[in-house]
């Protein structure tokens, strides 16, 4: 199955509208280069890189200047994730590289040219929509300096959906947001494992590195923890009896707070 990303070059340059007929061949050139750049990313060079783009089609199409670029599906969740970074006005400090300083200079080069833009469009087989990246005199992509990572431990309740490998980690979809991650362990603690986690709700707790954009990365499995969905209703009955006893001798508790927050 082959997607397909539409990178548009449009509007006018000195006074002559852009189109696949009058762009002139230095400017074909540049653009063309800068796409396949973009879609390569700054990690694949030489043999890689070709090897990589072998497997990539172009069409150029009317409507400015636009060309298609099809790839696999596999190749497309390289690059998409990506393109929707550029949603927000701080992606360049998150974009690869080599796709940041691309968008720089289409920035720049729209900011200097009142009627140009660039388009990036992710056209998807199945037709599921992603947002229509523009990048124009109207666009202020910046590379902000990244936050200090910060370590922190948590707990993740999820289903696992893909576990062990050459490199062992777990996939885990959470059950509150839906989010997926890849936490790292090792093949030890997968292979004592007392019963298969596939497609099971499993509380995992683990350690990792998290930014105060809520980020997170370099995620490890301190350990499998035995989860019980059933609360323990006893166990309840008495954690509310030993509160009330707690708070017998005051009489107004609402009070009692907000006069310790100082009224």
């Amino acid at each position: 199955m082959t997607e397909a990303i539409d990178f548009v070059m449009k509007g006018r340059i000195d006074g002559a509208e852009i189109t696949p007929t009058t762009i002139n061949f230095t400017r074909f050139n540049e653009f063309n280069q800068q796409v396949e750049d973009f879609v390569a990313g700054s990690d694949r060079r030489g043999t890689r890189k070709k090897l990589l783009l072998d497997t990539v089609f172009v069409q150029v199409h009317s409507g400015s200047y636009r060309l298609r670029v099809a790839m696999s599906i596999a190749m497309l969740a390289s690059v998409e994730p990506e393109v929707r970074l550029l949603t927000r006005d701080n992606a360049l400090s998150r974009l690869d590289e080599q796709r940041a300083k691309i968008v720089e200079k289409w920035q720049s080069k729209a900011k200097s040219h009142d009627d140009l833009s660039f388009e990036i469009r992710i056209s998807r087989s199945d037709g599921r929509e992603t947002p229509v990246i523009h990048i124009g005199t109207d666009t202020n992509f910046q590379r902000i300096e990244v936050s200090q990572w910060i370590p922190f431990e948590t707990y993740f309740l999820g289903e696992v959906y893909d576990i062990g490998g050459e490199n062992p980690n777990v996939h885990i979809r959470l059950s509150d947001t839906g989010e997926t991650h890849i936490v790292q362990t090792d093949k030890d603690t997968l292979r004592n494992l007392e019963k298969n986690l596939l497609y099971q709700r499993t509380l995992l707790h683990v350690t990792g590195e998290q930014d105060q954009s809520g980020e997170l990365r370099k995620l490890r499995l301190l350990e499998f923890v035995s989860y019980k969905p059933d609360y323990d209703e006893a166990a309840l009955r008495r954690f509310i009896a030993e509160g009330r006893e707690a708070w017998a001798d005051v009489p107004d508790a609402a009070a009692w707070v907000r006069d310790l927050r100082g009224g």
